[in-house]
């Protein structure tokens, strides 16, 4: 789809076009998520579209995306993954989800937007837990809008060498994403060291008085 048909789209539909284009777009369209919302940014700076209208479409389009995911794990449940026997990539990245949210609980929500292997998969497995739906947006929508943004802005302020940055953000994007992660799991793997061993130091000084 080139930008005349867009700008077609557009005049024809208004900003609904952008809604139904962008959501389609994060889950068919053969470019990273984060190319897809830099080409929103850009699109805004053209004269067939409004930055702040365009902006809040986007937005409301990515979070539509995770409602949907979520639905879909909700109400299909497990069923819903034998008839996506043979799409074996996304099986794996469910069940990759689904050990994330065990080990982070919402957490993982929150991260899984920045990681391009579970993006999709993080609201699919909420979905199939035990997690309500208000407990799901309110983990996922900050880190959407955030995500969204970023991109969004990067497309807007950097459109003249678009495809330049976003090469830049799929090479390092991960390592620093990756690299938040490890501090994390390595914080939490301290807290616990450092609580358990306040405990065998309480129990040994019990086990003294006694």
């Amino acid at each position: 789809m080139d930008i005349q048909t867009i700008n077609v789209l557009v005049q024809e539909w208004s900003y609904c076009a952008i809604f139904v284009f962008f959501l389609i777009g994060l889950f068919l369209f053969p470019v990273p998520n984060e190319i897809l919302l830099m080409t929103g940014g850009f699109l805004s700076t053209t004269s067939m579209l409004e930055p702040i209208p365009t902006y809040f479409t986007i937005i409301a389009s990515v979070i539509a995306h995770g409602i949907l995911l979520y639905g879909f794990g909700q109400w299909g449940g497990k069923p819903s993954l034998q008839k996506l026997k043979d799409t074996r990539l996304f099986v794996v990245r469910v069940e990759k989800g689904e050990a994330f949210l065990n080990r982070y609980g919402l957490w993982a929500v929150a991260f899984g937007y920045y990681l391009p292997f579970l993006r999709h998969a993080t609201p699919f497995s909420v979905g199939l837990s035990n997690y309500r739906f208000h407990q799901f947006l309110v983990a996922a929508a900050p880190s959407q809008v955030i995500w969204s943004s970023v991109y969004f802005l990067i497309g807007y302020s950097f459109h003249e060498s678009i495809s330049y940055v976003g090469n830049f953000i799929e090479t390092y994007g991960m390592i620093a994403v990756l690299a938040l992660l490890l501090l994390i799991t390595l914080l939490t793997l301290y807290r616990k060291r450092r609580e358990k061993s306040k405990r065998l130091k309480t129990e040994n000084e019990q086990s003294g008085i006694l």
